[in-house]
């Protein structure tokens, strides 16, 4: 193999290396998400969420793109998990969340004392059984920050219990 030949395997595979991959699919990485594939209810709560933002009931959520504001929305999802138990999860094995202006699934796996939640973002999507919350970014901080509760955050549909 010449050498420009030697080079353009090694290009190519760089590329396939470092392109993101279908769990990879999200804002944070380049791709808009697409509402009405993401979950069934994602642009129902997109909608809630822009009518929430209207009323000024929640805060916009400012964030920066790419790497910085995943490891941003990392932390935010991080700090969530307490809030599984007392919205009634906590007997559940695991939870997948999405987040619907990036298009950023986790799962929040149930530790092996089963005492608390540990967060896997970027993942492909749920798993059949598996309960799915949609929410926002912006939702979810509003309640860690005591702006709102868990259960008013259901009422005003920005955040969303749903199955599969």
């Amino acid at each position: 193999m010449s050498q420009r030949g030697k080079w353009g395997v090694v290009i190519a595979l760089s590329m396939a290396m470092t392109a993101p991959s279908s769990s990879w699919a999200c804002a944070f990485h380049g791709v808009l998400p697409d509402l009405t594939t993401a979950h069934a209810r994602s642009l129902e709560v997109a909608w809630a969420l822009r009518d929430a933002l209207d009323a000024e009931t929640i805060e916009p959520l400012s964030l920066n793109s790419g790497q910085v504001g995943f490891f941003q929305v990392s932390r935010l999802l991080q700090e969530a998990r307490p809030l599984l138990g007392p919205m009634g999860l906590d007997g559940q094995r695991s939870v997948a969340l999405l987040l619907v202006e990036s298009g950023l699934w986790t799962r929040y796996r149930a530790s092996q004392s089963g005492d608390r939640f540990l967060a896997q973002p970027h993942i492909d999507g749920p798993f059949d059984d598996e309960t799915v919350i949609v929410t926002s970014a912006a939702a979810l901080s509003a309640v860690m920050s005591g702006q709102i509760t868990a259960q008013q955050a259901i009422d005003m549909g920005v955040l969303v219990l749903a199955s599969h």
